[in-house]
C-alpha cells in the first residue's frame, strides 16, 4: 500500500516536473479581486505612535475580511501587528482626512495559524463576485445603482466591499439595460425582472439592496440574495448611510463564510475523490493541478488515473466534501457534470467520483 502511494507521488513529481520543463503554467486563479492580506489606514503623520496604531486598526481590517468574525477581531488585540506585517508604505491622497494613508500588507500563513490557534476559522481566496443591484430613496430621490455612479451611494458600496473582503459588479446601466429593471422592480420585489437582466453578466450570485431613509433621518435596507431559485432575507438599520450598507454586506459575507470558511474545528483531514474531462494536454494537465493545489480546503493533489482526456484525482482535504464543491464552483476552471460510474475491469466495478468535472476552455 505505502509502495503505491510513493509510486503516485513519484509518477506525480516526474510528470509535473516534465511540465515546467516543457511549457509555462498558467498564471494562477485570483477567484477574488479584494487584497484579504493588505489594509489602508488614514493617518495624521509619520510619526512611530501614529504608526504603531495604525497597524493595529489594518490588523483588524484584515481580521474582519478572513475571518468575519467580530469576535475573532477583538482577539486579535492579543495578536503582534508589527510581528505579523510584511511590509508598510505611506502614500498621499486628497482623499485622506490628513491627506496621508498607511498601506500595510500582512503575513497571509501567519495570520491563519494566528486565528486558528485561538479557535476562529479563515475564509480563503474563493469569493464568489456579486451583481449588486442596489435602489436607494432619499426624499424624493430615486436611484438605481450602475457602474456610471460615482456619488456617497457608490463609494459607500466600494468600502463596504472591501472591508469586507467582497468582490462586486455592478449593472453597466447602459442602453441596452435601461428600463428592464427599474426602481420600483426592487423596491416591489419583483425578482424574476431583475434575474433576466442580470443573465448577460453570467453572475452566479446576485444581491438586490433597498436603501431609504426615514423621516427621523435614519437609515434601513433591505437586502435579497439571488442564487439559482434561492433566496435569502435579512435587514440593516444605522444612523448614516456607509453603515447601514456595511451591516447590509456584513450580512453577505456571513452567508458565504457559513458556505466557504474552514473551521478552527475542522482539523481532521479527508480525501476527496474527482474527475476533470477535457484535459487536451500537458498544459491544461498543469493548469488543473495548479488550480486544485491552490485552493483554500486542499492539503495535497495525487492523479489516480489518466484515460484519454479525463483525469481521476485523490485530494487530501480540510472541512467537507460539500464545501470542496462549493469552493470549486465559485471559479471558472472547472465546471459541474453528473456523477458518473468508472468500470475498473469487466470483473470489477467501484463508485465513480464524488465529483466530477470539465475543464472550461
Amino acid at each position: 500500500m505505502h509502495s503505491e502511494r510513493r509510486k503516485v507521488t513519484l509518477i506525480n513529481a516526474l510528470v509535473l516536473a516534465l511540465i515546467l520543463f516543457i511549457c509555462p503554467l498558467a498564471p494562477a486563479l485570483a477567484i477574488t479581486d479584494a487584497d484579504l492580506y493588505t489594509a489602508r489606514v488614514a493617518v495624521a503623520d509619520q510619526s512611530t505612535e501614529s504608526r504603531n496604531q495604525a497597524l493595529e486598526a489594518a490588523l483588524a481590517q484584515v481580521l474582519r475580511r478572513v475571518s468575519g468574525d467580530q469576535a475573532a477581531v477583538l482577539a486579535g488585540e492579543t495578536l503582534q501587528p508589527r510581528a505579523l506585517m510584511q511590509r508598510y508604505e505611506y502614500r498621499r491622497d486628497e482623499d485622506a482626512p490628513d491627506g496621508l494613508w498607511l498601506l500595510v500588507a500582512f503575513d497571509e500563513s501567519a495570520i491563519v495559524r494566528g486565528l486558528r490557534d485561538q479557535g476562529y476559522g479563515v475564509w480563503g481566496r474563493e469569493r464568489p463576485t456579486t451583481l449588486v443591484w442596489l435602489g436607494v430613496r432619499d426624499g424624493v430621490q430615486r436611484t438605481v445603482l450602475s457602474r456610471e455612479h460615482d456619488g456617497p451611494v457608490a463609494q459607500a458600496l466600494v468600502r463596504a466591499s472591501r472591508a469586507h473582503g467582497l468582490p462586486v459588479m455592478l449593472p453597466e446601466g447602459d442602453e441596452a439595460e435601461r428600463g428592464t429593471v427599474e426602481f420600483i422592480d426592487l423596491w416591489g420585489g419583483f425578482f424574476e425582472t431583475v434575474e433576466d437582466a442580470s443573465e448577460r453578466y453570467g453572475a452566479g450570485s446576485i444581491l438586490a439592496g433597498r436603501v431609504d431613509r426615514d423621516s427621523g433621518g435614519d437609515y434601513r435596507g433591505r437586502w435579497t440574495l439571488l442564487e439559482q431559485g434561492r433566496r435569502r432575507d435579512w435587514e440593516s438599520h444605522a444612523g448614516g448611510l456607509q453603515a447601514v450598507i456595511n451591516e447590509g454586506l456584513a450580512g453577505l459575507a456571513d452567508i458565504y463564510i457559513a458556505r466557504f470558511a474552514i473551521g478552527a474545528d475542522d482539523v481532521d483531514r479527508d480525501v476527496a475523490r474527482i474527475a476533470v474531462s477535457g484535459v487536451g494536454g500537458l498544459s491544461d494537465y498543469a493548469r488543473v493541478l495548479q488550480y486544485l493545489e491552490g485552493l483554500s480546503p486542499v492539503d495535497a493533489v495525487y492523479v489516480t488515473r489518466v484515460a484519454g482526456d479525463r483525469l481521476d484525482l485523490a485530494l487530501v482535504i480540510q472541512g467537507s466534501r460539500e464545501r470542496l464543491d462549493g469552493v470549486i464552483g465559485v471559479g471558472s476552471v472547472l465546471h459541474a457534470r453528473d456523477r458518473v460510474m468508472v468500470t475498473v475491469d469487466e470483473s470489477s466495478a467501484r463508485v465513480g467520483p464524488d465529483f466530477h468535472y470539465a475543464l472550461e476552455h
